[in-house]
């Protein structure tokens, strides 16, 4: 009897990784969508999503190359600054963008979310542009840390707005 096999499951975290930075490269989730050959809100939700995606979505999604950005608010953002990348270096981080955008999610072992509260909020405090940052979240639903505000904080302030 021939039974299809079902699809083996990519790893989630280096997929919304990826789609992070081409949403802090500036594009729109409908323009990425467009290049993976899907739509906004299939883009969205594997984003927001906890599930895993198969390898076929996974290969779509990182097809999807990172545009050049213009300079902008983004290139002024004190997280940017090469302070930032030592102290993430320090802590046996990857990239500084682990700090804003945990590469685990919260809860799991081996991350302490509070103390990375703590140094994002500090670092965002010092930061020029964070009134465009937290905007930018706001209008665009992203992961993670943004304009000195975690995504619970930031939900909040959509539903308070909403009211």
């Amino acid at each position: 009897m021939n039974r299809d096999i079902p699809e083996r499951l990519a790893d989630i975290g280096y997929v919304r990784r990826h789609l992070s930075y081409l949403r802090l490269a500036g594009m729109t989730w409908e323009e990425i969508g467009a290049q993976a050959g899907m739509g906004r809100s299939q883009v969205h939700s594997i984003y927001s999503s906890a599930s895993a995606v198969t390898y076929s979505v996974a290969r779509r999604m990182l097809a999807v190359k990172v545009p050049e950005r213009q300079s902008g608010w983004m290139d002024r953002a004190e997280c940017k600054t090469e302070w930032v990348a030592r102290t993430a270096a320090d802590m046996g981080l990857a990239h500084s963008n682990e700090l804003f955008i945990p590469r685990r999610e919260p809860g799991e072992p081996g991350r302490t979310p509070v103390a990375y509260t703590l140094l994002t909020r500090r670092i965002c405090n010092l930061c020029e542009v964070r009134e465009q940052c937290l905007q930018y979240a706001l209008d665009g639903e992203e992961r993670g840390f943004w304009g000195g505000h975690t995504e619970n904080e930031r939900n909040a302030m959509r539903r308070k707005d909403h009211r």
